[in-house]
């Protein structure tokens, strides 16, 4: 794990129960409902990111049978596993996912990508992603806009985290979607939205061919 990731770990586990009483109740039920009406079945999807469990509870909750989370924040993990029955990992996903291929029908990754460096390892996660889908699957990502990377002192979770950096990287709409595509990914829709004061592109995509590029 290289450095910036391990600063920014190091944030999400000092802060995990401020995170949780701050996020937990903002489901982000539109983008959520959106997902379930482009998955062909809500059989299995993964979290990439689960953070404190909470899409995962709200997907199950809505018709998901099988729930998988991976976030690398150690205290994030052990407060999804008192809301939600998971099957959940510590994963670093700039070393891998951690699943065979076509093992999922849908996967989430929102807000992720901003904790990790542009380039190449978010090219890498975004193949891994369309690895994991089975034909037909369906990914839904979430990204901060802008068009740069940073490291971020915050206080919005109190001030006693404001000793933590963490790894924010931007992305432009047309950016994401050229990942996307240069996977393999098909497009299907894409937006750029505000939420929490802050402006956001969201895009959903799907895997129509078994290799990704």
């Amino acid at each position: 794990m290289d450095e910036l990731v391990d600063k920014t770990r190091q944030f999400y586990n000092k802060a995990a129960v401020a995170y949780l009483n701050r996020n937990f109740h903002r489901v982000k039920v539109e983008i959520l409902t959106q997902f379930l009406n482009y998955l062909p079945r809500p059989e299995r999807v993964l979290d990439v990111g689960c953070s404190v469990g909470r899409d995962l509870m709200w997907l199950k909750a809505h018709g998901v049978e099988k729930v998988y989370g991976i976030d690398f924040a150690e205290e994030m993990i052990e407060i999804a596993k008192k809301y939600v029955t998971a099957k959940f990992s510590t994963t670093d996903i700039t070393q891998g996912l951690g699943f065979s291929p076509a093992t999922f029908n849908g996967v989430l990754c929102l807000g992720t990508l901003g904790n990790i460096s542009k380039g190449r390892l978010t090219r890498k996660v975004i193949k891994e992603t369309y690895q994991v889908l089975r034909l037909g699957g369906v990914l839904v990502i979430t990204v901060k806009e802008g068009d740069r990377e940073f490291l971020e002192v915050t206080n919005k979770y109190g001030i006693e985290y404001m000793n933590l950096p963490r790894r924010v990287s931007l992305y432009r709409q047309g950016e994401l979607n050229d990942l996307l595509t240069q996977v393999g990914f098909q497009l299907l829709e894409s937006r750029v939205y505000q939420d929490d004061n802050l402006r956001w592109v969201i895009s959903y995509a799907k895997k129509t061919d078994s290799k990704a590029k």
